[in-house]
């Protein structure tokens, strides 16, 4: 098994209400820090599930989440209004 880094650092590009290439995976160690970053062509609510983090992205705007990797497990962070996955977030203990 691979250890992952205890920092994350991550942009996902939302365009035409889709992620950019697809959903992103971001994985980091249990007890690190996740920095995501998500741009958006669209308005949206932005999701990330299982630590049940929301903020509201403008269209043509940005939001940006610092968060701390408490929980390991697999979650998806989504755009809540149009259910549509961005990001799968793999913490490992």
């Amino acid at each position: 098994m691979t250890a992952h880094r205890k920092t994350a650092n991550a942009h996902v590009a939302v365009v035409n209400g889709k992620p950019a290439g697809g959903v992103k995976t971001i994985k980091v160690a249990k007890d690190g820090t996740i920095n995501l970053d998500v741009s958006s062509d669209v308005a949206d609510e932005v999701h990330v599930h299982g630590y049940d983090l929301m903020k509201d992205v403008p269209a043509d705007g940005s939001v940006t989440f610092r968060i701390p990797a408490k929980l390991d497990g697999v979650f998806e962070v989504e755009l809540e209004g149009r259910d549509e996955q961005i990001a799968k977030l793999e913490v490992e203990p």
